[in-house]
C-alpha cells in the first residue's frame, strides 16, 4: 500500500485563477507516521472545500487508501507572474496550515514566488 502513496501526486491543483484548496493526509491502515502523506487539492469547479475533499476521499478509498482532511483554504495561482497566494480557511473543515500547503507547492513550483497570507 505504501506504494500507492508514493504514486500520489504531492499537488494537485489548478494550472490558473483562484480557487478553494483543501490539505489532506493520506494513509494505508494502520495509520502510522511511516505510511502517511500529506497532499494539495485545489480546484475552481468545487463550489465548497468538502466538494474536494469527497472527490479525493472517494477516489482514494477505492484505491485502499484513507483520506483525513486537515482544513482549506484558498489559492490564487497566476502563472504569468510566476505567483502563488494562499490564505482562508474552510468554514466546515476549517483551517489549513498554509505553511505546509506552501511547502509543498514550493517543490512542486520551483522558481515561483509562494506567499501566505491570513
Amino acid at each position: 500500500m505504501a506504494h500507492k502513496l508514493a504514486a500520489t501526486p504531492d499537488v494537485t491543483i489548478d494550472e490558473e485563477g483562484k480557487f478553494k484548496y483543501v490539505l489532506l493526509q493520506l494513509y494505508v491502515e494502520p495509520k502510522a507516521a511511516n505510511v502517511a502523506k500529506l497532499v494539495v487539492r485545489g480546484a475552481r469547479w468545487a463550489p465548497f472545500h468538502d466538494d474536494i475533499y469527497e472527490s479525493e476521499k472517494t477516489t482514494m478509498n477505492s484505491q485502499g487508501v484513507q483520506v483525513e482532511s486537515l482544513g482549506g483554504g484558498q489559492i490564487v495561482h497566476d502563472p504569468r507572474s510566476r505567483t502563488i497566494t494562499i490564505g482562508g480557511m474552510s468554514h466546515g473543515l476549517g483551517k489549513a496550515d498554509h505553511n505546509l500547503a506552501a511547502a509543498l507547492l514550493s517543490r512542486y513550483y520551483p522558481g515561483y514566488s509562494i506567499t501566505v497570507t491570513d
